[in-house]
């Protein structure tokens, strides 16, 4: 019985049909994925952080030099764990929020993936100088660091919008703010010659099973 349970613990649990939450090969205990998680001390450290920087900025009776916040810590480690939390949040917090506003300009029918990023892009309204090591760039030079910077937003939103990627941060989809929907699905769906060649519980189901397979969403 032992080495059964400790086989159970060691072998991967990669997707959960309940929470329909896909892990990585990283995680290979599935203790921690089983069971009940207690986050976190740098999670909350930078919520409290935050919401302190944001009421100090309110407070008229401090000068602006003083309204700022010193935060201190034992260890090398532990600074940059902290650090590095902070930058991804803001910078997770910068792009949902573009991406929400991006959407909530967009026609009824929605952004296509061909004018996606950059209208993101164009929500976000950053100075050239924010993201360009040399900030006098013109004309081809300057057109070209654009296009990158596009580009790695692009790749940022779609890698964000991962089913599973942050247990305390669901994405906007996770949360209901967000819809994404598949060209051609519904189509696809009735489409009875496209499953033939498929396992019988495809090939014989209705239309509507088949859309909730292939959009679990």
């Amino acid at each position: 019985m032992e080495g059964l349970v400790g086989h159970f613990l060691d072998s991967p649990f990669r997707f959960c049909l309940h929470c329909r939450v896909a892990y990585d090969f990283r995680t290979t205990s599935d203790f921690g994925k089983l069971t009940s998680r207690h986050r976190g001390r740098s999670t909350a450290t930078t919520i409290l952080s935050l919401a302190t920087i944001r009421h100090l900025r309110k407070e008229q009776s401090l000068d602006p030099r003083a309204r700022k916040l010193l935060s201190f810590t034992d260890n090398r480690q532990d600074a940059s764990l902290q650090a590095g939390h902070f930058n991804d949040f803001v910078e997770i917090g910068l792009l949902r929020s573009a991406l929400l506003k991006a959407c909530a300009t967009a026609n009824p029918v929605g952004l296509s993936h061909e004018v996606f990023t950059q209208r993101v892009y164009d929500a976000l309204s950053l100075p050239f100088a924010s993201f360009s090591k040399e900030p006098d760039l013109k004309f081809q030079a300057k057109t070209q660091t654009e296009r990158a910077f596009r580009d790695v937003i692009g790749y940022r939103l779609y890698h964000d919008l991962r089913r599973g990627w942050r247990v305390t941060s669901p994405n906007l989809e996770q949360c209901g703010l967000l819809e994404i929907n598949y060209l051609s699905l519904d189509e696809l769906s009735k489409d009875t010659d496209s499953w033939q060649k498929l396992h019988p519980a495809l090939a014989d189901a209705k239309p509507e099973t088949r859309l909730a397979v292939e959009d679990p969403s």
